[in-house]
């Protein structure tokens, strides 16, 4: 196995994390784009936040630089409730 070949799924996958979120973008409402408040962009934690930060941070100011769109990374917290 290749140790480059970790890192080359990984970008692949952000790359189409970019597609999948422009075309969405563009679909929900390209008039938003001139609005001053972002949208919030949020990632299911698959690592802890520095991460996961660290991971999707470039991929967020790429997709915003490319689109003009105002974006902001935030984290979600998903909390599960005890089965009773």
């Amino acid at each position: 196995m290749n140790r480059n070949s970790g890192y080359q799924g990984t970008a692949a996958i952000r790359w189409y994390a970019i597609i999948i979120a422009w075309l969405i973008l563009c679909a929900v409402s390209p008039g938003r784009a001139l609005a001053a408040e972002p949208y919030d962009f949020a990632v299911v934690p698959q690592f802890e936040q520095r991460k996961l930060f660290a991971i999707w941070k470039p991929v967020v100011d790429e997709l915003q630089k490319r689109t003009g769109i105002p974006l902001r990374l935030v984290a979600l917290v998903l909390r599960f409730q005890p089965v009773h």
